[in-house]
């Protein structure tokens, strides 16, 4: 049971919404693996190890999705890597990261629950709602 709750006040409002997609998915990522890719330093030792394929805009150091502790694709950052490209408006990076997902077989595991008590996956909100970009 998720405590991630989707009211009509947060659907009605596309900032709302916004952060409310980030912030769940931002929450299913271990606090040790935000920290150490929130340090410019460390993504910059990722690109060294892995190269490209770490990031989906590896130029900028932007976009991680791999897991330097497991050192595999993480498909939470790659979900992760969707919604920010898409709030960011980088449609490339969105679609780059929509195919990595899919051809990687994720699924996300991010309950949220819909006010009239409905679960879903994080990932569906995409498929239920229209978001402007």
């Amino acid at each position: 049971m998720s405590n991630n709750v989707l009211t009509k006040k947060v659907i009605e409002n596309n900032e709302f919404l916004n952060e409310f997609i980030l912030e769940t998915v931002k929450n299913s990522l271990p606090e040790t693996l935000q920290k150490h890719l929130s340090k410019k330093s460390n993504r910059e030792k990722m690109f060294e190890k892995y190269g490209k394929k770490a990031f989906l805009l590896p130029d900028q150091l932007k976009f991680p999705v791999m897991n330097p502790f497991t050192d595999q694709l993480d498909c939470r950052l790659i979900y992760a890597a969707r919604i920010r490209a898409k709030q960011h408006k980088y449609k490339d990076v969105e679609n780059q990261a929509e195919k990595l997902y899919s051809d990687n077989n994720c699924q996300s595991k991010i309950n949220i629950e819909l006010q009239d008590g409905t679960q879903i996956m994080c990932h569906e909100l995409f498929d239920i709602l229209i978001i402007e970009s």
